[in-house]
């Protein structure tokens, strides 16, 4: 756009075409030639780089920072259900299309929950790969033994995961239920 202006304004600086040619040759409307040259002239040339557009802000941004820890506590499952939890916090209305960019501009996803095991412990497990794993995996690595990651597939009976929006992926615990029926795998941990 500001090419187009300072084209036309050079066009109307340097030859004598009139206002609608110089519109064709700069691919504008014919009536905005009359203002770029105002602009010019009263206000420099530097006016001409400055773009105007009106962006309006959505209503639910004075609202953002509540919103969204609300929803960061309570995730949902569908734009719908979004729409209903914003109009009881904000009383403010807007169709699901709005509701999607809403939470899309602010780093909301559809994205669907992970599970982790009912009994799983982190520290133990840190533990263990400090303590246990890693000194393995250094004499594998030097040649003193070999290493190998066995694992099984389960059937596993849990819970049915769904879809929410949300920042970040969440997780559910569930149980730890399986059916015994194994396929066994080893992978050598070095090659």
């Amino acid at each position: 756009m500001i090419q187009k202006r300072l084209n036309s304004v050079y066009l109307m600086a340097t030859t004598d075409l009139p206002d609608t040619q110089i519109a064709q040759i700069s691919g504008c409307h014919r009536n905005i030639i009359p203002v770029w040259r105002d602009q010019c002239l009263y206000d420099g040339l530097s006016s001409l780089y400055v773009n105007h557009y009106r962006k309006p802000e959505s209503e639910l941004e004075a609202h953002s920072e509540h919103i969204l820890s609300y929803l960061d506590e309570h995730p949902v499952q569908s734009v719908n259900q979004a729409v209903e939890v914003i109009e009881q916090l904000t009383g403010i209305k807007r169709c699901p299309t709005q509701i999607r960019q809403f939470l899309l501009r602010h780093g909301y996803k559809w994205r669907k929950m992970g599970q982790i095991p009912g009994k799983a412990n982190p520290e133990i497990q840190t533990e263990w790969l400090e303590n246990t794993l890693k000194p393995y995996i250094e004499q594998a690595c030097s040649g003193n033994c070999y290493l190998f990651f066995c694992d099984a597939a389960h059937f596993v009976l849990s819970a049915f995961l769904c879809m929410v929006w949300c920042r970040f992926r969440l997780f559910l615990r569930t149980s730890a239920g399986r059916n015994r029926i194994n396929v066994m795998g080893a992978v050598n941990a070095i090659t």
